[in-house]
């Protein structure tokens, strides 16, 4: 599945990190998110595996450490977590790639915020 790409979106993914050992059934994402313009009580940021959507949140919330380092007003909701659960169980360890997405339209593109 390709996504697109917004211009001027300031983003970080705080986990997982690259490389890390996750367990499947629960797999912790956390980051941040910033676009001038967009509303932050319509984001959706979606977490993705081989093209399934495998969880999603769309509740932001402040992040004290982000405004100071955007220079936004203290109470700006940027910051995102939840947990995904990959489907299909396995018992063998293999290397994927989580995508994490943003979109600010139910029926909107997805913009990638990273992998």
């Amino acid at each position: 599945m390709r996504f697109e790409k917004l211009q001027h979106m300031h983003k970080c993914i705080d986990a997982p990190r690259p490389a890390q050992a996750v367990y499947d059934e629960c797999i912790s994402i956390a980051g941040w998110i910033f676009t001038a313009g967009r509303d932050a009580a319509t984001c959706r940021v979606r977490a993705w595996l081989e093209g399934v959507a495998i969880g999603e949140t769309r509740l932001l919330f402040a992040r004290p450490d982000v405004s100071k380092f955007m220079s936004l007003a203290h109470d700006v909701p940027t910051g995102f977590r939840f947990l995904a659960r990959a489907g299909g169980r396995t018992e063998e360890s293999r290397n994927a790639t989580i995508e994490v997405t943003a979109s600010w339209n139910e029926d909107g593109p997805e913009y990638l915020i990273g992998k």
